[in-house]
């Protein structure tokens, strides 16, 4: 199995997942459908044809050159390697000043001719696999989806929530190897939605990517001890980051195909700004995915620095909570951006206190985002949350944020379904159902 390295801070572990696929019955029926996958772009389909700068990349074997090819021009895609180790240890070494993305991926095929490449036009997600399996019959397991899909932590939610007792039939398991920094494992649950119906493994696998282009997957047969696993392990590749204000062509090319068109070459901060604080639950979404491409510590301080209001500021934070921190972890890499404690504290106040500027759905996500980077006692979070009373209509824009922080928060659900009334538009039963691991099924 190849080790990969991770790139600075959010890059701390590696995951290693074998998915066993497990029957469960669907509930959440209670949930609104609010977020959805990325449609169909027709952009995707000129990808091939995207120009890219100064590519310099190698490596000495099939899952090295793939993993520079893949960091170094922020590539995202899918390694399909079904053997146990890398098939192929071929010298890939490639240096060009300009080259289309279609041209480095067929100078790897040159040197690894076993392996071709697919485009999925959905995502805009590359598969690279053996020529001799067709792309079309690569994972193609069935998995039955139901209802309230929305939000779930990409590796506990959907990988993790696959897991299970093996069945009869050829499925995927759950298998995690775990190392670098502690805590960072969080990083990789970002929020995914899935649609309600049937699908195959490789579809759910291209939904957890489509808008979270900062990850690829290495996908591969394994062994325990002298045995073959006839099952695979799905690895998280972290692409790394860089700085909004020298963003990669993947990243810009990302922005256009699902967000639309930029005044200049790139997306400026205020464009940044209006993306991440859109009605548009989608466009939220994807606008967070281009800043897992583009985290550097410069970029949270420019947008922080170009934020006017006390909203752009909270919806900055909610946004770096989503590609920063995820699990019930305390602390906040915006005060490594530019953003003091007490800065931000006082920001939130002013949602808080404020009576007639702010919606009071923002003043809901303010508290709740208060409650999550500083929690405090039980009583004093349950006296923030009974300050911030809100019916179904008035979090209706800031639903969707509050689904995926308490997705990923059990004791913070914990308070709230103790709190009467039940609090802001969430009846006990929802809560609960947030919890809840019966969303998949096989048909």
């Amino acid at each position: 199995m190849p080790r990969f390295s991770k790139l600075q801070h959010r890059a701390g572990p590696q995951v290693v997942a074998q998915l066993f696929l497990a029957a469960a019955l669907p509930l959440f029926a209670t949930l609104p459908a609010m977020g959805q996958p990325i449609e169909t772009s027709p952009k995707w389909s000129a990808f091939p044809d995207l120009q890219l700068g100064h590519v310099k990349i190698g490596g000495n074997s099939l899952s090295a050159a793939w993993q520079d090819l893949s960091r170094g021009p922020m590539l995202r895609t899918v390694l399909f390697n079904p053997e146990p180790q890398p098939s192929d240890m071929n010298q890939f070494a490639f240096d060009e000043e300009k080259c289309t993305v279609d041209e480095l991926l067929k100078a790897f095929e040159k040197v690894y001719p076993n392996y071709v490449h697919d485009l999925d036009e959905t995502t805009g997600l590359i598969w690279l696999h053996p020529r001799d399996r067709a792309y079309d019959k690569i994972l193609t397991q069935k998995v039955k989806v139901g209802p309230g899909a929305i939000a779930l932590p990409m590796l506990d939610g959907i990988l993790g929530w696959m897991a299970g007792n093996p069945t009869n039939i050829a499925t995927l398991g759950i298998y995690r190897n775990i190392r670098g920094l502690a805590g960072s494992l969080s990083a990789l649950d970002y929020p995914v939605d899935l649609p309600e119906g049937t699908f195959s493994v490789k579809e759910i696998l291209n939904f957890c990517l489509a808008e979270n282009p900062g990850d690829g997957f290495y996908i591969s047969k394994w062994r325990q001890g002298a045995t073959l696993v006839q099952n695979f392990l799905v690895q998280n590749l972290d692409l790394g980051y860089r700085n909004i204000s020298v963003p990669s062509e993947t990243a810009v090319f990302f922005w256009h195909a699902t967000i639309g068109p930029t005044q200049g070459a790139f997306p400026n901060p205020g464009e940044i700004l209006k993306a991440l604080s859109s009605d548009d639950i989608a466009i939220k979404e994807r606008a967070r995915g281009y800043m897992q491409m583009n985290q550097a510590q410069e970029s949270w301080a420019t947008l922080i620095a170009n934020a006017k209001t006390p909203q752009e500021i909270l919806w900055t934070a909610v946004a770096e909570m989503s590609v920063h921190e995820r699990s019930d972890e305390t602390g906040s890499w915006l005060t490594s951006a530019g953003l003091s404690v007490e800065n931000f504290h006082e920001k939130l106040n002013e949602l808080l206190a404020s009576t007639n500027s702010v919606n009071r759905g923002l003043q809901v996500l303010a508290a709740i985002t208060e409650a999550k980077w500083y929690p405090s006692n039980p009583a004093d979070l349950k006296h923030i949350m009974a300050k911030q009373p809100a019916n179904e209509k008035e979090i209706a824009g800031v639903r969707y944020d509050l689904i995926r922080i308490l997705r990923n928060s059990p004791g913070m659900r914990k308070e709230l379904i103790a709190l009467h009334p039940p609090w802001a538009g969430f009846s006990k039963a929802e809560i609960e159902a947030l919890s809840q691991d019966n969303i998949f099924s096989l048909p």
